[in-house]
């Protein structure tokens, strides 16, 4: 069973997301921020995916993305970001910070999640 660690500080978008992806067969973890996702990555195996919400309390996403170095800690994991905050040069640095995706979490249906989930666990 595939893994996603979902990271998400609204608990009712984290709710919901765990309950559609959990339906579609996925193993998920949630936390509401990235020290949460950092503490459960230091005593875990690695999940497939990781879904990061951007605007979080405590750190955010560019800031979990910095203090995990995903793309040499976690070379097999496959970073999500999920916002509504749709800026060019932060997009820019999300990838650059090891980020395989970032995606508007208004553009994105229940649907376009699991499609978006599929693909890229599969890849």
């Amino acid at each position: 069973m595939k893994t996603i660690l979902l990271v998400e500080d609204e608990q009712i978008l984290r709710e919901g997301y765990q309950l559609l992806l959990t339906e579609y067969g996925y193993r998920v973890v949630a936390k509401a921020n990235g020290e949460q996702a950092i503490d459960y990555l230091h005593t875990h195996p690695l999940p497939d995916l990781i879904l990061l919400d951007l605007l979080m309390p405590h750190m955010d996403g560019v800031q979990f993305l910095r203090a995990t170095n995903v793309t040499t800690e976690c070379p097999e994991t496959s970073v999500i970001v999920f916002s509504n905050l749709s800026n060019p040069a932060k997009t820019s640095e999300l990838l650059a910070l090891g980020a395989k995706k970032h995606v508007l979490k208004a553009e994105l249906g229940p649907k376009d999640l699991i499609k978006l989930v599929q693909t890229e666990i599969a890849a």
